[in-house]
């Protein structure tokens, strides 16, 4: 057992730094290419929107499959990997949008701060549902704490009511 979970790690570990490498690698080309002037900006937006998505594939797709992170999961935290994945899909979306926005503006129009913004928003609901992926948050006490919120509104609005009658 403690031999399967010291190759998952270094296999995990794999994982990172070939993520982390695409990226560096792509970010290379294309300031190689800016700089040699033998790329366009769109070219640019390309390659930096594909090395986006190639990270997202290999950092939340391949690696939770090949070091068996769904063995003995709960289908809370199924659930939860299902919308950490796409948020994060959808936050990688609006960084790509923030590049294309900020690359091919020639006018100065802020069209691709909608992106970053984008990005911002998804951070928070992708980081909780990570951690409950991943087992550092108990799912139940995340929905307990949704719950008292619930209530705790609930009654807020109740009280004006209550003291009109």
């Amino acid at each position: 057992m403690e031999q399967k979970r010291t190759i998952n790690n270094k296999l995990s570990w794999v994982f990172t730094i070939l993520s982390i490498g695409e990226l560096a690698a792509a970010l290379a080309i294309v300031a190689y290419g800016l700089l040699k002037g033998h790329m366009s900006g769109l070219t640019c937006n390309v390659i930096m929107g594909a090395a986006l998505g190639i990270y997202w594939l290999l950092a939340d797709v391949a690696e939770p499959f090949a070091v068996h992170r769904f063995d003995g999961i709960t289908q809370a935290q199924k659930e939860a990997y299902v919308k950490y994945i796409l948020l994060d899909l959808v936050g990688f979306a609006g960084i790509a949008y923030f590049l294309f926005g900020v690359g091919g503006s020639t006018s100065g129009s802020s069209g691709g701060i909608l992106g970053a913004v984008v990005y911002v928003v998804v951070m928070k609901p992708k980081r909780t549902n990570q951690q409950i992926f991943y087992g550092y948050i108990d799912p139940e006490a995340e929905q307990t704490d949704e719950e008292e919120s619930e209530e705790a509104v609930e009654n807020t609005l109740e009280k004006p009511e209550k003291e009109q009658e």
